[in-house]
């Protein structure tokens, strides 16, 4: 219907005519009936892209007259490569053109007036859908394809071809900028791949202009050509252009030759014609030439042409100058509006413009904006006369169209903005906007006309591209738009506003400005105007409102009245037993009972404080500060500054501006730059605070403290809660308040409100905040405990805050008053380590632990007990605050920074002026405050990645997460909440009951007898002793039978069925079996699976599928149910590490999912979800079954699936990569640190979990009768409470005071004889003093190691410094590596590929040089001098092994000394003196180990040990800090690790006077590692390898011998088997030999590296110098240089 036959026809025999003369074969045509098979168009969509390729390339394709052939052909091409139906959008009837469609392009072949208006209907419909279209080929493609298909049809062809890419190739050049480069294109492939055309081009006048045109000589073959071009184009995308391309200039240079070679004239030279029109007439007379058989050999005969080489030449030339050298007509058809767009139906009507007015507006409008609907978003009628509440109504959208009109004229003015208003907050004080803003007004227009102001860079199109830099440079100063709290202004070039209005919207003005070159908008001198505003209410109306508005707030008064009692009700503030009554009765003794009256007196103690404070200031502080020089005010402060109302508005935004905006201030006014810098400086200054000033408040800060702090010492430490804060609790809410406690209290709080108003005129401090923070919720704080009774707690906390402030203000004073620079530093240590003492120590471990975990035993939680504590809690944020910027002061001190004495005087308070004074910002950089630096791009993702990459879209169409998605995890969480009442109720309860499992506990409905005194009992102690219950049944007149049966009834009513356990277990078994299942079915086929690597490559372009997404949800959604079910369930002994459990893994899981962390993600679930099942089966199984084997055989497995995955696989495997493969492929940033806290948590909690397992284990090899109830309960302690875990013994201390107590938990527990000593041992009789004088071993003693450890750096440094340093230089050692000094080349893309992967391959580096632009060897060169830039010296290699020789052989020597007793042997020293130094006699236990447990622990410690053990553990404490400055190592986590459990070790068998099983260890430790490091030495500074070699063996022997013999075999079997003989085992018995078997694993690590190292000998590896010096403790500075193939490779 679309087809002109008579053309048609023509074009047939012109065909057979060309294919006739050309020599050519004719195609034989497909079967007739292929085109309305359907069974072959489903085949052929199932076909492989090969068989296409071949098909489309295939001679046997349709004849030019066998439309219908065709069709089915194209029909299944287009399935094949996945058409997407376009969006119907209705476009009016015509025949004008889109912009884009140039006429050089308008070839419609055969087609007939209905198909041309078919096509153009096309090219309409596709610029509704994509706004930036810009894609002219589409004409001829589109005329091509109406030939077969229906125009639905080649619509949807048309549209699936837009944006898409094929390796990175774009299908079709649908935007202005792809087409520049398709013109560019054969400019650089014809060198390759047409060689003999580019040599002679050359000749041809302007022929880069015409070779540019090639494009659209494609289109103008002859059409049999043209239709075999679009079959292969359908498969192979817009590379067969580019060769089609390419075979025409071949054809036309063999044309060309053959002319001249008829003519006579084999030379090229000369030619007279243009390169244009050779390729035209090439073209047109293409059959006359070839055959369509020929031209298609010739096109993909061109060999080697790959995507990779057109997306190569495509990107050869930047954007920015494509699009500057596009030609003029080009670029005004991309910006230009079309009529035809303007003509849609507008959205909705103005009442201030015309629709012909509006109209003419949109003209000027961007086309992808033109179409848009308008909306109204803000008008004065409605919302009033408000800047701020338009800045509102606009927030974030754009463009805007800013229409206003004026009282005084008839018309309206105002202008288009193309960008959001909300952009201001990025530019502050400054114009921002682009250059498609401009001003229009219809005042004084003739017939209403609307009047456009342009910006003025769009009207030198026609000038010279180095006069148009010159003229857009002169405004890229961002002079359209400024919006600020106080004014909106339009334009700003030229000193002039195009239009501005005030803060009010009641009145503006227009001026003449240069941004737009535009007039006054309005008429007259003053250019002023007042906005038109909406008629004024009449009198009787504003009555009404007035009085409707008075009723509305009376009533609302009344309604907050009646909630008052709701308020201040007993259910609000007290326990369910505590009445207002009996908490503010008045004491029989006459003591005082605190109430809310009383602190009245704290509000005069507050008027007294300000008037003795103006005394002590007046008439002594400033006298005094005055007599000692300090100055009255600040440099320039009676200087002032020049009024300027611009410089003033800046100054209030930012008072340090960076040096390009002073200078854009001082074009602006001009002023020399120095001026405006003056400006600044001084205006500062004057707003500075003297030093006089400050002094003065300091002083009268550490006045008040010292009195305080005195006046409550002496209140408080004769207090018995002073040194027990379980007293603060006990006899609650009875406690009677003292007078010195009153009066202590209403003087604190009186100062507190007096603070509360000098806060606002004192000198201001950066942490202003911070501080009224503090003062806010400290006198809610003490106003809340003084009405509540809980007076003890609060005298602590003023006590413990107390302590530490006049240290602080005291520094503050000599900083500012003394240039006695040690007395202040010396007390500004005094104040450092007061503040951690009290504040992170005392506080934190005793107040607030007190507060929560004591008086919820004593008195139990209630509301205000969380007020409370929340108060504390929000105490110790600040604290933790203010101790960081003391760190940063610390860190100035001691880097010598030349700003230590400022920064230490004020920035601990930060007694600065502003917070914007830290010094100079950068240009550009935004200023982030609250939510904004919260969610800003620096918080949580690195450096090159922003949140616009993170969330793109992707064009597959795959998923990328995003947290909107998170919403279905909710939805998830109700359904689980569904699902499991559901399974509950209908399958497991009967199941349950059908089984035989009780419903209710032992007398759970027998009600006990009410009895307030054995309540009060039983909140405090469940389980009370017999002589505890004998004393309370005397008490009461009860025989003991009866107080013990009322415990056991309550004990029991609180206790959960057996049945309601088994349907727990039994729903956690079902869902952990499912979830199981399907994660392992989703992850099996992911390649992240089998490497972990995986889940970092890539990132942050990384798409989520289908089955991951669901697998995320249904995961997380059942933690969110997990989080409510937590609360309702059986209570477990682990319940704060089961909710603290849920609560990281639902922020872990929530984390991953918005950074694009999935699938680590999802392999830490799977791995969690494995051992789950088998632990819920074996509690079902002790529930339910009376068949201990098969529970013994299930408790086995989930035992040995914990330790596989939970302990091995997660952290060796999920963890690692996280920490080490993140940062080697990404890099760490801050959210990083938050990810893998998250992850360390949960395996801090694995192992408290294996604790327990541990537990349940010992139970069942032991044989313990309750082994059934432990390992149901205790892994997860299903039991009712901590308290249960057994009867107290008789006689048994109770921990407060005279009352029963629960069993001591935390520090307590900690600390206590049962964790640590075996059952017959105490404290008492471990540290008791000898009789015959000699040492025992205690915790105090450990500080001497400190000391040696600071020894050991100073000894270290004089050590090196003096002679191995020098010694290195003389013996010729390279102080530092080669190009250590030559710096690379920046370059972002090289950096980021050098973090992946340090040593690319060959290909990849030849890739990157063709990207770059570079040679090969220079990106050679660049990744080989970053390399050694990372390097370590020799030198420095050397001087570490050396320090390491000189120290391990002194205490080789002193070590054997000590212990085999050869100095006193043989020298026969007796003195106490010589002793110290020199060994006693040998000991027994260095030759029997048995001796090292033969009398602990009365066992006493020679002075020569304690020597020895101080000096190892001290060059430990040392190795703990060197390790982190020395030369990196491959093996740095081991070592680490290594350190650690050395320094815990030795401590821990100090502590438990193990200390001669512990002096073993040392020695034999101490045996190998002289012989290890003298062979480094060797390595570094000799060419003898000889010798070197010999070291080596003699250490490998040595290590095989010490390390893999004695000390498995005799000293850890001894710490093992002869203790466990000899004293038994114990809680810490498991820990010590825990921490020595971990050290024989570091053993076996250590011995693989050395058995690697001495294989390269053994095959003479060239690389066995640098393995054997570095791989056994792996000192490869450069970790990823040595992977070799581990390395993945990839593109």
């Amino acid at each position: 219907e679309f087809l002109d036959q008579s053309a048609l026809r023509a074009a047939c025999q012109r065909a057979a005519v060309a294919a006739n003369t050309g020599g050519g074969a004719a195609a034989a045509p497909l079967p007739a009936d292929a085109s309305d098979s359907e069974q072959q168009q489903s085949a052929a969509a199932a076909e492989s892209a090969a068989a296409l390729k071949r098909l489309a390339r295939s001679q046997q394709r349709p004849a030019l007259a066998n439309l219908a052939a065709r069709r089915a052909l194209w029909r299944k091409l287009i399935a094949a490569s996945g058409s997407e139906p376009a969006p119907q959008c209705a476009v009016a009837e015509g025949v004008e053109w889109p912009s884009w469609c140039l006429a050089d392009y308008r070839h419609f072949y055969c087609l007939n007036p209905a198909g041309q208006a078919a096509l153009n209907r096309i090219c309409r419909r596709l610029t509704l859908c994509r706004h930036d279209l810009f894609a002219p080929c589409l004409l001829p493609i589109g005329a091509l394809l109406l030939h077969c298909l229906t125009e639905a049809e080649t619509l949807a062809c048309l549209h699936s071809l837009l944006g898409k890419e094929d390796r990175g190739l774009w299908r079709l050049p649908d935007s202005l900028l792809r087409y520049a480069k398709c013109e560019r294109l054969l400019e650089h492939l014809v060198g390759r791949f047409a060689i003999k055309f580019s040599r002679s081009l050359p000749t041809f006048p302007n022929y880069t202009d015409h070779l540019r045109r090639w494009f659209q000589y494609l289109w103008r073959m002859p059409i049999d050509f043209l239709l075999p071009l679009i079959d292969s184009f359908l498969v192979e995308g817009f590379k067969v252009l580019v060769r089609a391309g390419l075979a025409l200039c071949r054809l036309s240079f063999k044309k060309r030759i053959r002319q001249r070679s008829s003519s006579g004239s084999a030379a090229l030279a000369g030619l007279d014609d243009s390169l244009g029109a050779t390729l035209s007439e090439t073209a047109q007379g293409l059959g006359v030439y070839v055959s369509v058989e020929q031209f298609t050999r010739a096109m993909f005969q061109i060999r080697n042409l790959q995507s990779a080489d057109v997306v190569t030449a495509a990107n050869a030339v930047p954007n920015q100058t494509l699009l500057a050298e596009l030609p003029t007509g080009l670029r005004a058809a991309r910006s230009a509006t079309d009529d035809w767009l303007l003509c849609l139906p507008l959205s909705s009507p103005s009442a201030l413009l015309t629709e012909k007015q509006l109209r003419q507006l949109l003209r000027h409008v961007p086309a992808r904006h033109a179409i848009k609907p308008l909306a109204s978003l803000f008008s004065t009628a409605s919302a009033g006369f408000n800047l701020q509440t338009l800045y509102s109504a606009a927030g974030k959208n754009s463009p805007l169209l800013l229409l206003v009109r004026s009282g005084s004229v008839s018309g309206t003015f105002g202008a288009y903005l193309c960008t959001a208003l909300s952009d201001r907050e990025q530019h502050p004080a400054a114009f921002f906007g682009t250059g498609e803003t401009f001003l229009f007004t219809t005042v004084g227009e003739r017939d209403g006309d609307v009047r456009v102001y342009t910006w003025v860079g769009h009207r030198q199109q026609n000038s010279s591209c180095q006069q148009q830099q010159q003229q857009q440079q002169q405004h890229t100063e961002a002079l359209f738009i400024m919006a600020e709290p106080n004014s909106l202004v339009i334009g700003g070039g030229g000193g002039g506003f195009g239009l501005s209005l005030n803060r009010e919207l009641s009145e503006g003005f227009s001026q003449r400005c240069a941004t737009f070159d535009s007039q006054p908008l309005l008429p007259g001198a003053e250019c002023r105007f007042a906005v038109q505003a909406k008629p004024k209410p009449g009198t009787n109306e504003a009555a009404r409102s007035l009085r409707r508005l008075l009723q509305q707030f009376f009533a609302r008064a009344a309604q907050s009245l009646s909630h008052m009692d709701a308020l201040l009700s007993e259910e609000m503030w007290l326990p369910a037993n505590i009445s207002w009554a009996r908490l503010y009765a008045s004491r029989p003794d006459g003591r005082l009972t605190p109430r809310p009256v009383h602190l009245t007196m704290s509000l005069a103690c507050g008027l007294a404080f300000c008037l003795l404070r103006y005394l002590v200031e007046t008439f002594l502080l400033f006298p005094l500060g005055r007599r000692w020089g300090l100055a009255d005010a600040p440099k320039d402060a009676f200087r002032p500054v020049t009024p300027n109302k611009r410089l003033d508005a800046v100054f209030r935004l930012n008072r340090r501006p960076t040096v390009d905006q002073m200078s854009a201030l001082s074009g602006e006014l001009g002023w020399s730059d120095k001026s405006v810098a003056n400006w600044f400086r001084r205006k500062r200054n004057q707003l500075k605070s003297s030093t006089l000033r400050k002094f003065v408040e300091s002083a009268w800060f550490f006045l008040h403290y010292s009195c305080i702090l005195v006046y409550g010492f002496a209140v408080l430490v004769g207090k018995d809660y002073f040194w027990d804060a379980r007293y603060c609790w006990i006899g609650w809410p009875d406690q009677a308040v003292d007078a010195d406690i009153y009066w202590y209290y209403m003087i604190s709080l009186g100062y507190y409100w007096s603070a509360m108003y000098y806060i606002f005129t004192d000198v201001k401090h950066k942490d202003f905040a911070e501080m009224l923070i503090h003062h806010v919720v400290t006198v809610c704080l003490m106003s809340f405990s003084w009405c509540l009774n809980y007076v003890r707690i609060g005298a602590l906390v003023l006590l413990v805050h107390d302590v530490v402030d006049p240290f602080m203000h005291l520094t503050k004073c000599l900083s500012y008053a003394s240039s006695n620079t040690c007395l202040r530093d010396m007390m500004f240590v005094v104040f450092m380590v007061c503040w951690i003492v009290t504040r992170l120590t005392i506080y934190p471990f005793w107040v607030v632990y007190s507060a929560m975990f004591h008086s919820w035993a004593i008195i139990g939680p209630y509301r205000s007990w969380y007020m409370f504590n929340g108060c504390l809690l929000v105490l110790q944020v600040l604290h933790v605050i203010w101790f960081y910027f003391i760190l940063r002061i610390a860190l100035s001190v001691v880097t010598q920074d030349p700003d230590a004495k400022d920064s230490r005087s004020d920035s601990e308070m930060s007694a600065t002026e502003d917070v914007l004074d830290d010094g100079l910002q950068r240009p550009g950089a935004p200023q982030r405050i609250g939510m904004d630096a919260l969610l800003s791009e620096e918080m949580w993702l690195p450096a090159n990645i922003s949140w616009a990459r993170l969330y793109a879209s992707r064009p597959d169409g795959r998923l990328t997460p995003r947290p909107v998605h998170l919403t279905m995890s909710l939805a998830c969480g109700l359904a689980f909440c569904l699902l499991r009442y559901l399974v509950e109720t209908f399958l497991l309860f009967p199941l349950g009951r059908r089984w035989g499992l009780a419903d209710a506990p032992k007398d759970a409905f027998r009600p006990v007898t009410p009895n307030k005194r054995l309540d009060a009992v039983f909140r405090l102690n469940r389980r009370p002793t017999v002589d505890q219950m004998s004393a309370l049944s005397g008490e009461l007149g009860w025989s003991d039978k009866s107080v013990a049966n009322w415990f056991r009834r309550k004990r029991n009513q609180l206790k959960s069925s057996t049945l309601r356990k088994f349907v727990e277990s039994a729903w956690f078994f079902l869902h952990y079996s499912c979830i199981l299942v399907y994660g392992f079915a989703v992850l099996v086929g992911k390649d992240y699976f089998w490497d972990a690597r995986y889940c970092w490559i890539g990132w942050p372009d990384q798409a989520v599928d289908a089955d991951i997404y669901w697998y995320y949800m249904i995961s997380l959604g059942y933690y969110w149910s997990a989080m409510y079910y937590i609360f309702t369930d059986v209570k477990h002994k682990d319940f704060a590490e089961m909710l603290i459990h849920h609560v990281v893994t639902v922020c872990l899981m929530s984390f991953s999912w918005c950074l694009n962390y999935v699938r680590i993600g999802a392999l830490v679930l799977l791995v969690h979800d494995v051992v789950d099942p088998f632990m819920h089966l074996t509690k079902c199984l002790s529930y339910a079954s009376s068949n201990t084997c098969l529970r013994d055989m299930m408790f086995v497995v989930f035992m040995v699936c914990w330790i596989v995955t939970r302990l091995t696989i997660y952290p060796f495997w999920v963890v690692y990569s996280a920490m080490f493969h993140s940062w080697a492929i990404i890099g760490p940033y801050r959210s990083w640190y938050m990810f893998n806290g998250c992850l360390l948590v949960l395996q801090v909690l694995h192992v408290i979990w294996f604790y327990f397992i541990l537990r349940i284990a010992l139970s069942v090899v032991t044989q313990d009768p309750d082994a059934k109830d432990s390992r149901s309960d205790s892994e997860m302690s299903a039991t009712e409470d901590v308290l249960d875990d057994g009867l107290q013994r008789p006689g048994a201390p109770q921990r407060i005071g005279l009352a029963a107590a629960p069993k001591p938990d935390s520090m307590d527990a900690l600390l206590s004889e049962e964790m640590w000593l075996p059952a017959n041992i105490s404290w008492a009789r471990l540290y008791a003093s000898r009789p015959d004088g000699r040492l025992t071993p205690r915790p105090v003693h450990l500080t001497m190691s400190l000391a040696c450890g600071l020894a050991f750096c100073l000894l270290r440094y004089l050590v090196e410094t003096f002679l191995l340093f020098p010694l290195g230089r003389r013996w010729g050692l390279a102080d530092a590596p080669k190009d250590a000094f030559r710096p690379v080349t920046p370059n972002k893309r090289l950096d980021a590929v050098f973090r992946l992967n340090r040593r690319p391959t060959v290909d990849q580096m030849s890739a990157l040089s063709g990207e770059l632009g570079w040679s090969d060897k220079s990106v050679a060169n660049w990744f080989r001098r970053k390399r050694n830039q990372l390097k370590s010296s020799t030198l420095r290699k050397f001087v570490e092994s050396a320090w390491f020789f000189l120290h391990y052989s002194c205490i080789l020597v002193y070590g054997f000394a000590v212990l085999v007793g050869a100095f006193g042997a043989v020298l026969g020293f007796e003195s106490a003196y010589c002793c110290i130094c020199l060994p006693y006699p040998c000991k027994d236990y260095f030759w029997d180990a048995r001796y090292c447990w033969i009398g602990w622990p009365d066992q006493a410690v020679d002075a020569d040990i304690y020597w020895y053990y101080m000096i190892s553990l001290g060059y430990y404490w040392s190795a703990m800090y060197y390790i982190f400055t020395d030369v990196k190592h491959k093996d740095f986590a081991e070592m680490l690790i290594h350190h650690v459990v050395t320094v815990c070790l030795m401590s821990f068998s100090w502590c438990l006077n193990y200390v001669r099983i512990g002096a073993l260890v040392v020695l034999i430790h101490d045996v190998v590692d002289p012989f290890m490091h003298l062979t480094k030495c060797l390595t570094y500074a000799s060419s003898n390898t000889r010798l070197r070699d010999i070291m080596f063996v003699v250490f490998m022997v040595c290590w095989i011998v010490t390390r893999l013999t004695i000390y498995p075999f005799w000293v850890v079997y001894s710490a093992m088997f002869h203790s466990w003989t000899i004293i038994g085992p114990f809680r810490s018995w498991y820990m010590f030999n825990g921490c020595l078997l971990v050290l024989q694993v570091l053993h076996v690590i250590w011995f693989y590296f050395i058995l690697r190292i001495a294989l390269s000998v053994v095959t003479q590896d060239p690389n066995t110098k640098d393995s054997r010096s570095d791989s056994e403790m792996s000192a490869a500075e450069d970790g990823p240089d040595n992977k070799g193939d581990s390395q993945l490779k990839k593109g």
